[in-house]
């Protein structure tokens, strides 16, 4: 293999290192593609894993879709203030009411006594951390952060912001992209002729504009995260392959505080995963201790949002619309898997009790 055909697998392997994220498994990204108001749910780890991370990929081409990485905040507290903390593979763990003292953030990481949780952003604190400010009880404080995170006007809010200050960025990465793949070609076709020097002018260039314009995202727009992303742009200035992601680096902070529950019930009420999320929240599962806390937590949002859509619980209790098989008269409101009539409780729900058709 000749020394170009090295540099051009090298140059793959970044690009496509720089085009994965590591999220908390808990987490997930909510994708858009450009001229599509259809939203699809990026799950971590649908590829690869780790015991508590798990790869998202983004667009294949810069600046090609959105992709708003979002998760819901790692404590939850119910109306008996019973806690929870969930941990980065998306278990919950039953903890006693913390603290203040309890708590901290030390990037990127929250800590809990001797527990800790990893984030995507630290901006999903930032409304928590307020109420610690205005002298609210820990309880409090992530009852009112809850309640924004869930908010489909501060979803819209954050859509609106992000799309507008990372216009000329969704422009240029693209044109990097291209400037560089073209450049490769026109290099290795002939290599003596081509104005090598003329090129990475132009490529650096272009690099310092988006340098540019995300140094200006972390001084003005997103000045919660400054530090975060005047990292980026340093090295949108040095690397080709993170310049070219610079829009989907800074959504992060950007969607970090926002429940994906708050951009799916704005765009699309009948989207099937979150008619299934909801679903896991209405059925606990007999003698699990953690659902019951976390759909007390997640009752006001509930009741809100079903007023507001002019639907009940028992919209999300009837039958799945696929058609059973021969012999199968019995399915899970929960998971909504079908089974024999000989069956009384669902495996993959940990005995849920059945129901019959009609």
């Amino acid at each position: 293999m000749s020394a170009f055909s090295e540099f051009c697998l090298v140059a793959l392997l970044l690009f496509v290192w720089e085009s994965v994220w590591w999220i908390p498994l808990r987490g997930v990204c909510v994708s858009r593609a450009v001229g599509s108001g259809k939203l699809r749910i990026l799950e971590a780890g649908r590829w690869f894993s780790t015991k508590s991370s798990g790869a998202v990929f983004a667009s294949w081409l810069p600046g090609s879709g959105h992709v708003m990485p979002c998760q819901a905040l790692p404590l939850v507290v119910d109306s008996q203030d019973r806690w929870l903390l969930q941990r980065d593979d998306g278990s919950y763990q039953l903890i006693a009411a913390p603290a203040w003292t309890d708590i901290r953030w030390q990037a990127p990481h929250l800590i809990v006594g001797d527990s800790k949780v990893k984030l995507t952003s630290g901006r999903l604190l930032a409304e928590f951390f307020r109420g610690k400010e205005r002298g609210l009880t820990p309880a409090e404080s992530l009852r009112a952060a809850w309640r924004c995170s869930l908010s489909t006007a501060r979803a819209r809010a954050a859509w609106q912001r992000w799309r507008l200050s990372t216009a000329s960025l969704r422009l240029m990465q693209p044109l990097l992209a291209a400037g560089f793949v073209s450049g490769l070609v026109a290099y290795g076709l002939d290599g003596e002729k081509f104005p090598l020097l003329i090129f990475l002018a132009w490529l650096w260039l272009t690099m310092v504009m988006i340098a540019g314009q995300v140094w200006f995202l972390g001084r003005r727009v997103y000045r919660a995260n400054r530090g975060e992303i005047l990292l980026d742009a340093v090295l949108c200035a040095i690397v080709p392959f993170h310049a070219m992601r610079a829009a989907e680096n800074v959504s992060r902070h950007a969607f970090g505080h926002l429940h994906p529950y708050a951009f799916v019930a704005r765009d699309d009420k009948n989207h099937p995963w979150l008619r299934k999320q909801i679903r896991h929240l209405l059925h606990p599962r007999p003698g699990r201790r953690d659902d019951v806390i976390l759909l007390d937590a997640m009752r006001p949002w509930l009741d809100d949002w079903f007023l507001r859509q002019g639907l009940t619980a028992a919209d999300f209790t009837s039958a799945p619309q696929t058609a059973a098989e021969d012999g199968e008269t019995h399915y899970c409101p929960r998971c909504h898997g079908w089974y024999l009539s000989s069956a009384s409780q669902c495996r993959e729900c940990g005995g849920y009790e059945l129901r019959a058709l009609g």
